[in-house]
C-alpha cells in the first residue's frame, strides 16, 4: 500500500508511542491520522518530550533524563535553602535569648 503524494503517514502504519504508552491503532483517513498525530495533546503523558525536527529518540531520552535530574536538583536546593533559613532564624532567636538573659 503506497501513501498518496504529500501524505506523510502511509495507510498501513499504526499510530503509537515509541515507548508503548499509547496506541491509536490504524486510522482510516489521512485527515484522522493528521489530527491524531499533530493535534492530540500528550504533554501530561509519561515519556512525553516535545517534537523537534530531526531529533532522534536517543537524544530525546537524554534530554528528558537531564530535565528530570535538573528538577531533582532544583527541589533539593529548595529544601537546602529552607533548612538554611530555619537554621538562621533559630540562631537569631538563640542570640536574642542570650542577649535578654545577660541584660536582665
Amino acid at each position: 500500500m503506497e501513501s498518496a503524494p504529500g501524505e506523510v503517514v502511509a495507510q498501513f502504519y499504526a499510530l503509537n508511542c515509541h515507548m508503548g504508552v499509547w496506541d491509536e491503532g490504524v486510522s482510516g483517513s489521512a485527515q484522522d491520522r493528521d489530527t491524531i498525530i499533530n493535534l492530540t495533546r500528550r504533554g501530561s503523558s509519561c515519556f512525553f518530550f516535545p517534537h523537534h525536527p530531526a531529533m532522534l529518540f536517543a537524544a530525546a531520552k537524554e534530554l528528558q533524563k537531564r530535565e528530570a535530574d535538573n528538577e531533582k536538583i532544583r527541589l533539593s536546593n529548595l529544601y537546602t535553602r529552607i533548612g538554611l533559613f530555619v537554621a538562621a532564624g533559630a540562631l537569631c532567636v538563640n542570640a536574642l535569648v542570650a542577649y535578654l538573659k545577660t541584660t536582665s
